[in-house]
């Protein structure tokens, strides 16, 4: 996967409160590799390898330097990264209730 982070990054930890990474627009390019199962002409599992880790660091956001720090602090004290996981959020809902119903089981 080749891309530009030309908008907010939100992670969704599964124990944790969602966190948002700001915009920086530098370029990464990282392997992902996806595995679908398919039953009855639905997919019934998904396996996902991802190397977020890489894509992290080609961004600046990892390791956490003092410039990564001082981004992610404007970036929350401004509430940009609030605004960030709202809309992530309610994106996600949209898409969840425009799936069609057979999809959701």
């Amino acid at each position: 996967m080749r891309g530009k982070q030309a908008a907010p990054f939100v992670i969704f930890p599964p124990d944790g409160k969602p966190a948002a990474f700001p915009p920086i627009g530098r370029e990464f390019a990282v392997r992902r590799c996806h595995v679908f199962r398919f039953r009855d002409g639905l997919i019934s599992e998904h396996i996902a390898v991802r190397d977020d880790l890489g894509m992290m660091t080609q961004l600046g956001h990892l390791p956490p330097g003092p410039a990564a720090l001082a981004r992610m602090a404007r970036f929350q004290l401004s509430g940009q990264a609030r605004r960030a996981v709202e809309h992530a959020i309610k994106t996600a809902e949209r898409g969840a209730a425009a799936a069609p119903r057979t999809a959701r089981r």
